[in-house]
């Protein structure tokens, strides 16, 4: 910081300039003067004017973003495929991770913190940048295979497919589909895949919003082909099951490893839970951190291809899931019972306005006494599978423990995604172009690595307790970068709270 003191020497009045700065080798905080002439010949007005030239804005939090950025190799990668725009897309991504998200708000943010070498961007420069990001898919293969290679992942991988809600009605992309959101609204359909080892996101794709999950392996292995990513073990969810989907990701040529759940729906997984009923006894036990499952692994071929299937089941759950099944049935039950049905066309009328999709099925009508009767045997199927959950996977000899490990992890895809759509406030596109909406997306998914890396520390070292992300950033922006005539611009000390940050960052060089 910097203010003008007065000093009266031999009767005569005096101004100087303080500022202060961190004494790196003395390790304190220091001032220095800076003579500014009498008093009587400066004038107020004088030093009216040099104070108004002295800027002081809010620096912490962003160069704490762009220590992050360098730290995991990010900031290289966007600087070698976008040499004329790295500084801008970092600029919006940051402003993103900070909490704000409207465009026409950007130069607000300019104002108030230190970004060196970026003009100042209106509403109409994000646009153009967003359009010139989403037009330039060279580049952007170009970020994906760098992105890659500095990653450079070695096990698993983690596939999965979202949906973003938009009101555009010129983007070819947005289309009514299956909303995960439960919108009434057309939407896009967002693919992400996710390193294992680091916790990153490394590339996405965009879909229609019509596209459903399962849809979209073949293309997804085409992906994979692109960027030489082989020897890799993925993981998915049951969305993504298909036989012709298990077969094309075997015979690829990427020597791909599998773990994708089995639907229920599937005689198979029928089969082996009742061919596995024994699995509730004592030798089939096992404590998975505060948790206690059963157990067993068994062969099994879907297409000719050889895979092992390792059954497991809860008992809490299986209670839980009872419970909460019979309540749900029985509160439907209730609802139907208020009224009387002439026929079965009149019965089905009700259910298909009043009961919910997924219990229809467990009543059906009885023509001789005109009223309902419960369907026992979806019922009965149902509860068989109450408590049992299956994984399949093509990787021999692999623990109990590992697999479910690598399953459970797959929930970071799930928390990438809701840092995307909620977070970084993606849950709505506004964007009307299809290319403008793919450039928006591009500075979110920039923005989502760099917020991802960051909660990954703060989980580690157990600082939520403490801050969340959004706290964190305001803290860190109180460092301010002042800048005055005659001087080069310097960092305000830093206290004891932000040193601590930097230092569980591992970030030492505050400049």
């Amino acid at each position: 910081m910097s203010y003008i003191i007065e000093r009266k020497i031999r009767g005569h009045i005096y101004c100087y300039k303080v500022e202060s700065y961190w004494d790196k080798d003395k390790k304190q905080a220091r001032q220095k003067s800076v003579y500014l002439g009498p008093k009587e010949k400066a004038g107020s007005k004088k030093l009216k004017r040099i104070l108004a030239r002295t800027v002081s804005k809010n620096y912490g939090n962003i160069f704490f973003l762009e220590e992050i950025a360098k730290s995991v190799g990010l900031y290289d990668v966007l600087k070698e495929c976008y040499p004329d725009h790295y500084k801008e897309i970092l600029l919006n991504a940051f402003y993103e991770i900070t909490g704000e998200s409207k465009n026409y708000l950007l130069h607000h943010f300019q104002d108030e913190h230190y970004f060196a070498d970026v003009k100042t961007m209106y509403s109409s420069d994000v646009s153009s940048l967003h359009f010139t990001l989403g037009s330039d898919e060279e580049s952007k293969m170009k970020f994906t295979k760098k992105w890659i290679e500095s990653l450079h992942p070695q096990h698993g991988i983690y596939y999965d497919i979202t949906s973003f809600s938009s009101y555009s009605t010129n983007n070819e992309f947005v289309e009514w589909g299956y909303n995960r959101d439960r919108e009434n609204l057309p939407q896009i359909n967002l693919g992400m895949v996710c390193c294992q080892k680091t916790g990153l996101p490394f590339f996405y794709t965009v879909f229609p919003g019509s596209i459903v999950d399962v849809t979209t392996i073949k293309n997804f292995i085409k992906y994979l082909n692109i960027y030489h990513l082989q020897d890799l073990f993925l993981i998915m969810d049951r969305g993504f099951f298909s036989v012709s989907n298990i077969s094309e990701l075997i015979k690829s040529d990427r020597n791909l490893s599998l773990i994708i759940p089995l639907p229920f729906s599937l005689k198979l997984s029928k089969e082996l839970i009742t061919n596995n009923s024994d699995i509730k006894n004592l030798p089939y036990m096992f404590q998975c951190n505060e948790e206690i499952l059963f157990h067993k692994a068994v062969p099994a071929s879907i297409n000719g291809h050889d895979f092992t299937a390792h059954v497991f089941f809860n008992e809490k759950a299986e209670v839980d899931l009872r419970h909460l099944f019979y309540s749900k049935l029985m509160a439907c039950e209730s609802k139907i019972r208020k009224s009387k049905y002439d026929d079965e066309e009149a019965f089905e009328t009700f259910l298909n306005q009043e009961i919910p999709n997924s219990y229809k099925k467990y009543f059906r009508y009885d023509g001789v006494n005109k009223t309902f009767v419960r369907n026992e045997t979806n019922i009965n199927e149902y509860l068989l599978k109450s408590g049992f959950f299956i994984l399949i996977t093509n990787k021999p000899n692999l623990l109990k423990e590992e697999i479910l490990s690598f399953y459970r992890d797959k929930d970071m895809v799930e928390k990438i995604f809701d840092t995307t759509k909620n977070e970084l406030n993606t849950n709505r596109l506004r964007s009307h172009s299809k290319t403008t909406s793919e450039g928006r997306l591009f500075v979110k998914f920039i923005a989502t690595i760099l917020y991802q890396q960051i909660t990954k520390v703060m989980r580690e070292l157990d600082m939520f307790k403490k801050y969340s992300v959004t706290e964190l950033l305001k803290e860190l922006s109180k460092i301010k970068r002042i800048a005055a005539p005659d001087i080069e611009p310097f960092t305000s000390e830093c206290s004891k709270t932000q040193k601590d940050i930097m230092e569980k960052f591992k970030i030492k060089k505050l400049t």
